[in-house]
C-alpha cells in the first residue's frame, strides 16, 4: 500500500507543478517601464501644422500605471494626466487595471489582453476593435 502512495503523491505534486505554470503571467518581469504610443490612437494629434502629441503609459514596480499626453506646440509642451490607477497581472496576458482615476468610460476597472513582444513592444486589446501598439521609451 505505501508503494502505491508515493507514486500517487508524486503524480500529485506534479499536476499542482504544471497547472501552477500554466496561471503564470506572460507579462512579469517585462511590464514595468514607460510604454510611448503616438498621439493618433487617441485623437489629439489633430491640433495643427507643427503639433506633436505623444502618450506614455508608466507601470511602475509597486503595481501603479499611470497614462500621460504630452502635446508641443509653438514651442510651449503642456503635460497631462489622462488616467492612473493601480495594475494586477492575471493568467497569460491578462492585466487587470483598477482605481482608475478619473474613470475611463464611467468605469473604474477594466480587463486587457496586453501583449509584450521583444521586451520593447506592447500591444494592448480588449474591447478595441484594433489593438493599441506601444514603445518601450528608453531613458537617454
Amino acid at each position: 500500500m505505501i508503494a502505491l502512495a508515493r507514486p500517487a503523491a508524486l503524480a500529485v505534486v506534479v499536476l499542482f507543478a504544471v497547472g501552477a505554470a500554466g496561471c503564470k503571467s506572460k507579462n512579469e518581469g517585462v511590464i514595468v517601464g514607460k510604454w510611448r504610443v503616438d498621439g493618433t490612437e487617441f485623437g489629439i494629434a489633430k491640433l495643427g501644422v507643427g503639433t506633436q502629441a505623444s502618450v506614455v503609459y508608466e507601470f511602475t514596480a509597486d503595481k501603479r500605471f499611470e497614462v500621460v499626453a504630452t502635446i508641443r506646440s509653438g514651442g510651449v509642451t503642456e503635460t497631462k494626466t489622462l488616467t492612473t490607477g493601480k495594475y494586477r497581472l492575471g493568467e497569460g496576458y491578462t492585466v487587470y487595471l483598477s482605481d482608475l482615476t478619473p474613470p475611463i468610460d464611467g468605469k473604474t476597472s477594466s480587463t486587457e489582453r496586453i501583449i509584450i513582444t521583444n521586451n520593447n513592444t506592447m500591444s494592448i486589446s480588449a474591447d478595441r476593435p484594433k489593438p493599441l501598439l506601444l514603445f518601450r521609451v528608453t531613458e537617454k
